[in-house]
């Protein structure tokens, strides 16, 4: 054979680390527009709620009233009813939250923040359970939905 006739082979690539970098970088960015659904919350601590929904019915707050709220942490129990602020401890335990005596001031509250203020201490006092759902905390009654909080 003469040099004419010979077959030619392509000279091997140069051995790199650029493919399998680039192959992972791709992966790795993919991955990063893909949402992947979270645990829901067990634990209360660190938590601070406000009230979304009371008795079955959206919160409906006069102008320039307070959102009823409630912050958990370290065993205690902080926030306000709408009219009143209130502290105290709390339990959870084996699925199952209790409210200590909670301390609160006594400042006259007019309709229908009277009525706000009333429901969302009922629903402290006599919940029999509590649950998390889609994001937000829920005091029931059995499977009736008491008074739901969005988290703040």
């Amino acid at each position: 054979m003469h040099g004419r006739d010979r077959l030619r082979f392509p000279k091997p690539a140069p051995k790199t680390i650029a493919g399998p970098i680039l192959a992972l970088l791709t992966l790795v960015l993919s991955a990063c527009g893909t949402v992947y659904p979270q645990a829901e919350r067990t634990d209360l601590n660190g938590t601070s709620w406000a009230l979304s929904e009371l008795n079955g019915h959206p919160l409906q707050l006069p102008p320039g009233t307070g959102t009823p709220t409630m912050a958990f942490s370290d065993g205690m129990v902080r926030g306000s009813d709408g009219c009143n602020r209130f502290q105290g401890s709390f339990e959870q335990r084996d699925g199952r939250l209790a409210f200590g005596p909670l301390a609160a001031t006594r400042r006259f509250c007019e309709e229908p923040v009277a009525g706000i203020e009333q429901g969302f201490n009922r629903a402290l006092q006599t919940h029999t359970g509590y649950r998390f759902k889609n994001g937000k905390l829920e005091l029931l009654d059995g499977e009736r939905v008491l008074a739901r909080f969005s988290g703040k």
